[in-house]
């Protein structure tokens, strides 16, 4: 009786841990970039570099609660340099929850910022209106490449009633 009571518990105890489990997404070992890892991640999960990993393809999307965490992103040139270019792009979050973007380093690589009019941008909010939770900014650098000025650090079209906190960040 004893033994079964103690393998209920062990069971029980497994799949509480299972079902609200946190996973961490390391790019390049587990996902190939920072977007194939934030589109396999669960609301709640972490999505991480492995050290010294930059992320070249940029204009991440994300749009679900989930810490974007320890991570050097690259806006990379682009040769026609009518597009604007992003280091993230946040488009949703719902029902109370968090993203978190934390430790980040975005390099402004592109010229599109200073040559053709197009515009770079490290991280950028377009929340729908209906939109509610948390938006957490914090150490979030973004700086200019090779010497140029960068295009712009933040951009906010929209946060619906999202409550946006950004600390230390430049």
């Amino acid at each position: 009786m004893l033994f079964r009571s103690a393998c209920f518990v062990i069971a029980a105890a497994v799949i509480a841990q299972t079902l609200g489990a946190q996973t961490t997404w390391v790019v390049p070992t587990q996902a190939p970039s920072l977007q194939a890892a934030v589109n396999l991640a669960s609301p709640g999960d972490v999505v991480t570099t492995a050290p010294g990993f930059v992320d070249t393809t940029a204009n991440i999307t994300i749009n679900k609660a989930l810490t974007l965490r320890d991570c050097t992103i690259s806006i990379p040139w682009i040769p026609d340099g009518l597009n604007s270019s992003y280091g993230v792009i946040v488009t949703g979050i719902s029902g109370g929850d968090t993203i978190r973007l934390l430790r980040l380093n975005i390099a402004d690589e592109s010229l599109s910022a200073t040559r053709w009019g197009a515009r770079s941008v490290g991280v950028s909010i377009a929340l729908p209106t209906g939109a509610s939770g948390r938006l957490s900014l914090e150490a979030v650098v973004v700086r200019a490449g090779m010497g140029r000025q960068a295009g712009t650090a933040l951009s906010i079209a929209s946060t619906g009633s999202t409550k946006l906190y950004v600390r230390n960040s430049q």
